[in-house]
């Protein structure tokens, strides 16, 4: 499978409004300081692999351009989501016909963004994140 998902926040003036309106309006209002965050184009790559009747392997891949520029970094110590990068996998597994044992795992590596502090320019600041995970379920069919 492969998809791709257009997100806008142009949109949403308190996300894509920059740090330079810190004093000309209240946070989140329509001329208002924001995060400053560019709209996404992210891809995605999946595949499901039907092993036998009763198992599905799924693996998956997702791709981005993180969409917090280097003038907008203040802010968005707040909300550091500057990955690029996501990695799943997943099975499924019928242990009858009314019982179903699923699990996941993923990973997005670490991605670091530098840039001025808007209220102090000649200091650099750093976001980064990396982000992983894993889930376990056990579904019963009524």
């Amino acid at each position: 499978m492969f998809d791709w998902q257009k997100i806008n926040y142009s949109e949403v003036k308190s996300i894509a409004n920059p740090i330079t309106n810190l004093m000309s309006a209240p946070l989140g209002a329509e001329a208002g300081a924001g995060f400053g965050w560019h709209d996404m184009s992210i891809y995605k790559l999946g595949y499901q692999w039907q092993r036998t009747e009763q198992q599905k392997i799924r693996f998956g891949a997702s791709y981005t351009e993180q969409p917090i520029p280097s003038s907008d970094i203040l802010f968005n110590i707040l909300a550091p989501g500057v990955q690029e990068w996501h990695f799943t996998a997943g099975i499924s597994h019928a242990l009858s016909d009314a019982v179903q044992f699923n699990a996941m795992a993923f990973y997005s590596p670490s991605k670091n963004v530098t840039g001025a502090n808007y209220l102090a320019p000649n200091q650099q600041l750093s976001i980064s994140m990396e982000q992983s995970g894993l889930g376990l379920s056990l579904a019963w069919r009524i």
